[in-house]
């Protein structure tokens, strides 16, 4: 942007040399020359920066991409713990759910340990 402005100042510097001296009276061709070499100097740094402009150009669309396939490994990262997590809660509750049937069980099997006692000792009583 910068070399844009010089090369327009610079070629308005050119024209208004050349119109001053007039087209049929000769320039000062020294400040002629070097006002085309500066012409010519800033068109140079121009297409260096404009080279360098698309370098960079090409290295934001690289980060980008890959900026881009992060998110979407990120995303796909996240769904995958979602269902994980639900998965978990679902385990939870099965082992709760066994807990209380253990309990259950638990209780049973002492009832009926509790009555064979009863009924082993009425028997032994009754021989």
């Amino acid at each position: 942007m910068k070399n844009q402005e010089q090369l327009g100042k610079a070629r308005q510097q050119a024209q208004k040399a050349a119109s001053n001296e007039g087209a049929a009276q000769a320039a000062n061709p020294a400040e002629l020359q070097r006002l085309q070499d500066k012409i010519e100097q800033l068109q140079e740094d121009y297409a260096e920066e404009k080279r360098e402009a698309v370098k960079l150009e090409e290295k934001y669309d690289q980060y980008k991409s890959k900026m881009e396939k992060q998110e979407e490994t990120y995303k796909e990262s996240q769904r995958q713990l979602a269902k994980i997590e639900i998965e978990n809660d679902e385990l939870k509750n099965d082992i709760r759910q066994m807990g209380f049937m253990v309990e259950d069980l638990e209780q049973k099997l002492d009832s009926q340990l509790e009555i064979n006692e009863l009924l082993t000792t009425e028997q032994e009583e009754m021989k």
